[in-house]
């Protein structure tokens, strides 16, 4: 029976001491050496794994049977420097745990031996970790996991671990390394980003990151990881490389805050990616998802058309900016169709971005269409139909035939720094379709011999 003030376990050997009969008693174990737990005790102590002195030997605390750590609802386990080890397929239940309560930045709960599970609640005071042994080791948690505004989760490991619980109050890093995969199942409220440098990430339930946490695919070579979808999932701003992004049939919403930020991975699967928040992201390679791709606010860079993923899947507009950021002149898939949601005149925006950007395949729907930024956008396609007019505010849209405008009568809107242009011999018919109240320019990118009257077509402030 342990009573009082508990017993206290020292010594300088690495070996670990094992207690395999029952330990009893109100008073607790502290100590700093390697143990292992393997009775069923009924103890309602603490027990504490403190490592107190640099080169002292590490205080692991390995349990082999579900009831050595004492009833359920008894006092908490306490690991300030080292770590518990779970050991030999055991489901632990109603004990909480503190990560760092006093000492160390390396304290962790590790599973080996098998297929390990944690219900109780797991408090994180420092730096800590959650980590399989090897591949064939895994670790369930479905208690909360509680950050106490401390910084730093990292997850190790070939193995995989699930976390059904909710974690919260996590401020910098959810880290992900080594190969295994993490599957982040609870309702998550964590500030903190998602670093992802290795292995696979599964997302399950819909709120496994909160809506402006970020994702960050920081893999190098030769590394890959992979974060999958299981339900639709919001993330805040991300960026990465190496790495895929399998939506499967779901849609991944980014709600980008910060500009300046490159994805070079891959999306794929039969899902959609909706862009928003305020902020540019710029997908930089070929992408392969064929749910589509919709711009709800800031700005989407592109390198080529692949970037939004099959050509047979929509692109819609609704209130943001589709930015070309490849070569000097390039366009995208003739089989891509264009679709502009929003009725407002500021919304829509097409940015060439100092270069020559050319649509050709159909724009539709019920929106306007702005061209934005410096640069030409080219329409060519003769089924052009969407219907809220087009707003020239900077650069130049060029017209390849009289069927691309799309609309009817003057509604072409020219502002002091824009410019329309036709890539045919234009003609009175193109000047009617100009707004009487534009202030920009009527370019003759195309020699014509055709008698225009500008005056007829009431464009006295355009030239």
């Amino acid at each position: 029976m342990i009573s009082g003030e508990g017993l206290t376990i020292e010594g300088n050997g690495q070996t670990p001491i094992i207690f395999s009969g029952q330990l009893s008693g109100a008073g607790g174990i502290t100590t700093r050496v390697p143990i292992t737990l393997s009775g069923d005790n009924t103890l309602t102590g603490p027990i504490i794994g403190t490592t107190s002195v640099s080169g002292a030997p590490y205080a692991i605390i390995r349990v082999t049977n579900p009831a050595a750590l004492g009833p359920a609802g008894s006092a908490p386990v306490e690991i300030r420097g080292d770590r518990l080890e779970l050991y030999g397929g055991i489901t632990v239940t109603g004990k909480a745990i503190s990560l760092g309560t006093f000492f160390g930045y390396n304290q962790g709960l590790v599973s080996s031996g098998g297929a390990n599970a944690w219900t109780g609640r797991i408090d994180i005071f420092s730096n800590s970790y959650l980590k399989t042994a090897s591949s064939t080791d895994s670790l369930t948690i479905t208690g909360p996991i509680d950050g106490h505004n401390q910084p730093y989760l990292d997850v190790y490991g070939a193995g995989d671990i699930l976390i059904s619980g909710s974690i919260s109050n996590l401020t910098q890093a959810l880290d992900k390394h080594d190969t295994g995969t993490l599957t982040l199942a609870g309702n998550n409220t964590y500030s903190a980003s998602t670093y992802i440098t290795k292995g696979t990430v599964v997302l399950r339930g819909g709120n496994a990151i909160g809506d402006n946490s970020a994702v960050l695919l920081e893999v190098y070579s030769p590394d890959t990881a992979t974060l999958r979808l299981e339900a639709d999932e919001t993330i805040g701003h991300m960026r990465g490389q190496r790495s895929t992004i399998d939506l499967g049939e779901h849609t991944l919403r980014i709600n980008q805050l910060y500009d300046g930020q490159t994805y070079s991975g891959t999306f794929v699967g039969s899902g959609k990616i909706v862009k928003a928040g305020p902020a540019a992201i710029q997908f930089y390679t070929p992408n392969s998802h064929t749910g589509g791709t919709v711009i709800e606010a800031g700005t989407l860079q592109i390198r080529e058309d692949a970037c939004l993923g099959a050509a047979s899947a929509p692109t819609v507009l609704i209130e943001g900016t589709l930015q070309w950021t490849g070569p000097a002149s390039g366009a995208l898939d003739s089989k891509r169709t264009i679709k502009l949601s929003s009725s407002g005149m500021t919304s829509n925006n097409f940015d060439a971005n100092g270069k020559t950007f050319s649509v050709p395949g159909p724009i539709t729907g019920p929106g306007a269409l702005t061209k934005v930024g410096q640069g030409t956008l080219v329409l060519s396609n003769s089924q052009n139909n969407y219907a809220g007019g087009t707003r020239i505010v900077s650069g130049a849209i060029q017209f390849d035939q009289s069927e691309a405008i799309a609309g009817s009568g003057p509604n072409i809107f020219i502002a002091v720094n824009g410019q329309a242009a036709a890539g045919y011999p234009i003609d009175q018919f193109f000047l009617q379709r100009i707004d009487p109240t534009s202030s920009g320019v009527v370019a003759l990118s195309t020699a014509s011999s055709n008698d225009l009257d500008f005056g007829s077509a009431q464009l006295v402030n355009v030239y």
